[in-house]
């Protein structure tokens, strides 16, 4: 039985070793076609890398500037009343648009019309008085020329009419006081504007000078306040003649809003002030612009960015921002020379412009600068090409 085995074993190699061999005298005529053709394996090159690249060209490019800002109203006032009291109206809903010299509150009038009618009494009695001094003078004049009287008795009453004169006035002028604070008793709007909600109730107390009642708004024109850093505003006024020309131009041309929302406000703002001063807490200089508000959009306390075209760049060579890598404080880009083969450049980047980055030095017109791909590739590298996509035509932003 187990040389039965044996022989069982050796016929299935023999059987194995026949089909291998006949497979090798199957391919031989493959192996021996390629060599003829020179000797080529039948695996192919492997394909070139395709980047992106943008053509370098120049063109007009606005620079400007974004910083932050916050809207204030134009004109702001709290309203505190000018005399004490208990507040018996309000004559306005919070929130609401008033006029100038509208009666807003009613603080209680009764004391005060009591110190009318008694500065009033008080004149008339003052008043009377002087009547009588005057009578006495008139009819002690003629007995003086005919030495009727004593002088002394003529000047006593000369001099009770003088004083009868001061009451009057003192007493005139405490009526038109007590006529003022009655007068305050009805608190007015001192501008047109919005009114904010009421810090107070019917039925409390009103101190002079300190309880706020109410915040009244004038919302259109609204303000834009921001500031500038020192640098960036010697980068603006300084430099040669045409630089200097260029910067008092830009105090003149609109000023864009861009609202919380990333939107741009449908209204151009233009300056109204620039400090006198550079702060020596932040080191900038404050700014304002003033900003039409028809509409009623712009509210105080909003936050927002202004957008200041400082400069025109006739002929600005634009690279994408991503294009370009930094490497020990310089900056490189990758660009596609002959046999569209890969190039390091070094370039010299000027003001960022959006996404984009003026180059001052380094490249030239119609340069083929890679965008997308630079971490695959290296220099020297054959590369196949093909256009990055075009820009979007947003507003430039130089920083």
């Amino acid at each position: 039985m187990r040389e039965a085995t044996d022989v069982n074993t050796e016929a299935r190699h023999i059987r194995r070793a026949g089909l291998a061999a006949a497979a090798a005298v199957a391919m031989l005529p493959i192996v021996t076609g390629l060599t003829a053709c020179g000797g080529k394996s039948s695996e192919s090159a492997p394909p070139l890398t395709t980047v992106s690249v943008v053509v370098v060209t120049p063109q007009v490019t606005p620079l400007t500037v974004d910083l932050l800002a916050q809207i204030k109203a134009s004109h702001e006032v709290e309203l505190r009343p000018q005399v004490s009291g208990i507040l018996t109206a309000q004559h306005f809903a919070s929130g609401e648009l008033v006029r100038r010299g509208a009666l807003l509150y009613t603080v209680d009038p009764r004391p005060f019309d009591e110190s009318v009618a008694t500065a009033r009494a008080n004149l008339a009695e003052a008043e009377a008085s002087l009547g009588r001094a005057q009578g006495d003078v008139e009819r002690y004049q003629p007995l003086l020329a005919d030495n009727a009287i004593a002088r002394q008795t003529y000047e006593q009453a000369v001099a009770e009419q003088s004083q009868r004169k001061a009451a009057v006035a003192a007493r005139r002028a405490a009526l038109a006081m007590a006529e003022l604070q009655r007068a305050h008793a009805d608190i007015r709007s001192p501008i047109s504007g919005r009114i904010g909600q009421s810090d107070v109730d019917v039925g409390e107390l009103a101190t002079a000078g300190q309880t706020r009642l109410a915040t009244v708004s004038t919302l259109d024109p609204a303000l834009a306040e921001f500031s500038i850093s020192e640098r960036d505003y010697l980068a603006m006024v300084t430099g040669n003649a045409e630089a200097r020309a260029e910067a008092a131009r830009a105090a003149n041309r609109p000023i864009q809003l861009l609202l919380a929302d990333g939107s741009i406000y449908g209204h151009p703002a233009h300056f109204t002030f620039v400090d006198r001063a550079v702060s020596k807490t932040t080191g900038s200089l404050a700014l304002q612009a003033e900003v039409p508000n028809p509409d009623g959009v712009l509210r105080p306390g909003m936050n927002a960015r202004v957008r200041i075209t400082y400069s025109v760049a006739p002929n600005a060579l634009l690279v994408p921002q991503r294009a370009v890598t930094e490497m020990l404080g310089k900056h490189f880009v990758l660009k596609v020379g002959a046999e569209d083969r890969i190039e390091q450049q070094a370039v010299e980047p000027g003001p960022r412009v959006g996404d984009m980055w003026v180059m001052a030095a380094g490249l030239s017109q119609g340069d083929r600068v890679v965008t997308d791909g630079i971490q695959i590739v290296k220099p020297g590298q054959k590369v196949a090409v093909k256009p990055a996509s075009p820009v979007p035509a947003t507003a430039a932003t130089a920083q």
